[in-house]
């Protein structure tokens, strides 16, 4: 894959239902963050939606969640950058933990 960038707003992104069961090992926060998943060591980059965040991990809605690599930096602007690891997808949906 040569460079790529899929951007769009957090809120367009968003479907109407998430995914079937809870899988969180604590108690998450809701939020709805615009964000970055930045590819390691590359300038590549997919936007996506923070919907829900704890200490140690987050759901993510990315735009094109095919394309996520298990490993990745969060760029959530003017809050956080987190290395974060992959530890289920749902179709569109993934969960991380943050390293």
């Amino acid at each position: 894959m040569d460079r790529f960038h899929a951007t769009a707003t957090a809120a367009a992104i968003l479907p109407d239902e998430t995914p079937d069961g809870d899988r969180r090992s604590e108690d998450r926060q809701h939020v709805l963050y615009a964000a970055r998943i930045k590819f390691i060591g590359e300038e590549t980059f997919i936007d996506c939606a923070i919907v829900d965040i704890s200490l140690h991990g987050a759901r993510l809605r990315p735009v094109d969640a095919t394309h996520c690599p298990d490993l990745f930096e969060l760029d959530c602007p003017d809050r956080f950058v987190k290395r974060c690891t992959v530890v289920w997808r749902d179709g569109n949906w993934i969960g991380v933990k943050f390293e």
